[in-house]
């Protein structure tokens, strides 16, 4: 897969994402929900980052493969003031299960294994990606069995 552009009808979508920082990236390797293709690092981080080690060398471990890039690549990649310590990368989108709430639909899921004391957070429409990121990083932590997020209403 490429950094190119899949054309769709009236707009432009990508195949992948790109994620940026030690954190994402960090959790998305221990995750394991989606493939990186690529991790692009700045060089001189390796020697001097202890964090960012210790994510090369799980990549190189796991057999993903790594790529240096200079910081002026790294910037035009990254969204403007974002920040991304150096570390980026190219990874498979994360799609999210539509479910129904219904009585039906919860007393499915709570005969599931985890219905012992399930912990749950339903999200009424968050717009901001910066808060919804936060959100479910603190949820993750924090034990969270399931979330269910509302779809925007236009």
């Amino acid at each position: 897969m490429s950094l190119e552009e899949k054309h769709s009808p009236g707009r432009e979508e990508f195949y992948f994402d790109i994620l940026y920082g030690i954190h994402p990236i960090s959790c998305a390797l221990e995750a394991k929900r989606r493939t990186i293709e690529t991790v692009y690092y700045r060089r001189d981080l390796v020697n001097h980052n202890e964090r960012v080690k210790e994510i090369l060398e799980r990549c190189w471990t796991e057999n993903v493969k790594t790529l240096p890039l200079p910081q002026s690549k790294i910037d035009t990649i990254v969204p403007k003031g974002k920040p991304h310590q150096g570390l980026l990368a190219k990874a498979t989108r994360l799609y999210y299960k539509p479910t129904s709430c219904t009585q039906q639909s919860i007393a499915e899921l709570l005969s599931g294994k985890e219905a012992s004391k399930p912990v749950w957070l339903l999200l009424n429409e968050i717009q901001d990606p910066m808060n919804f990121g936060s959100i479910l990083r603190s949820a993750y932590f924090m034990g969270c069995d399931k979330i269910f997020v509302t779809s925007h209403k236009r």
